[in-house]
């Protein structure tokens, strides 16, 4: 990465100080403000209504201030550092490649893997498409989570996935439909339960590898299909790629494709706000994501006939 593109990303980021240290300045000043108009007054009525009026024009004011002034800037910001850092590297390394920083694959598109469960909240972002040893892939960074509300009004939230989901189309499909879930990995779906469909149904299996069956559990709906895709070398593959990745892992095949979820709690491809950037934690985290694709793609040997039609 040319050292030139980020001094000037750097210059872009320092940028950011003014409004946001302008922005915190007005809420504290109004706050203050406030204090001192509700100490000075004689009037206990004058008092009580003062200092409540100033303190919210003090947030509203804020509030417009961060959305109109700061929001900008940082995602223009954000913007030009997605365009000079991720979109070049992803395209060095990708045919076909398009980056979508703003979008993602889709709620539906998940719903019907019936991998996951998806609770009552969903967002996606950093949408990457493109093509790698002649496998189609798509990414994007995915936040699940579901939000309940007791009967005192308190809200919990349990995040179910944060992390990447990776789709990957291989040269030749397959018609299984089989899960790999890493133990760890929580909130899958696995379909075993006595009231799901039992054309959707799957059941446990398990493979020679101890080592293979002690980390992960697979869910199938029919053996000699599970035995074909998920040979010993496919194992040990698995395994290894487990070592490469940063979080908990689950792989699904279903509707012709490959899916893989990557649980590990973060949203990457996102540049520093409050902190010099730097080759190594940011343009190296970029390549790390590439990593991940390649890896995925080289590991598991996508591209070999194993891939056809059963």
């Amino acid at each position: 990465m040319n050292e030139s593109i980020i001094a000037l990303l750097e210059e872009e980021r320092k940028k950011l100080f003014f409004p946001i240290i302008v922005c915190i300045a007005a809420g504290v000043i109004t706050f203050f403000t406030a204090i001192g108009l509700m100490s000075s007054s004689e009037s206990w009525g004058l008092r009580t209504i003062s200092f409540p009026l100033s303190f919210f024009l003090g947030v509203i004011l804020s509030v417009l201030l961060y959305f109109l002034w700061v929001n900008r800037k940082i995602r223009k910001y954000k913007e030009l550092y997605k365009d000079m850092v991720v979109t070049k590297q992803f395209r060095e390394v990708f045919e076909n490649c398009s980056y979508e920083p703003e979008y993602g694959i889709t709620k539906e598109e998940v719903r019907a893997t019936g991998l996951i469960m998806l609770g009552n909240r969903y967002k996606s972002e950093d949408y990457l498409s493109g093509t790698y040893k002649n496998v189609r892939f798509e990414r994007s960074d995915v936040l699940i989570q579901n939000e309940e509300t007791d009967g005192h009004g308190h809200s919990h939230t349990t995040t179910y996935f944060q992390g990447r989901w990776l789709v990957l189309q291989p040269p030749k499909s397959f018609q299984t439909t089989l899960q790999i879930i890493q133990r760890g990995f929580s909130h899958s779906n696995h379909k075993k339960g006595f009231f799901t469909r039992k054309d959707e149904r799957r059941h446990e299996v398990e493979f020679e590898n101890e080592t293979f069956n002690s980390m992960f559990t697979c869910y199938c709906q029919n053996d000699q299909e599970a035995y074909y895709l998920i040979t010993p070398q496919m194992q040990e593959a698995i395994l290894k790629l487990v070592l490469l990745i940063d979080g908990k892992l689950m792989i699904g095949f279903t509707g012709k494709r490959m899916h893989l979820a990557i649980h590990n709690g973060k949203d990457a491809l996102e540049p520093p706000i409050f902190r010099a950037i730097s080759y190594q934690n940011d343009i190296l985290a970029t390549k790390q994501e590439i990593r991940a694709i390649t890896d995925v793609v080289n590991i598991l040997n996508l591209d070999r006939d194993l891939y056809k039609t059963i």
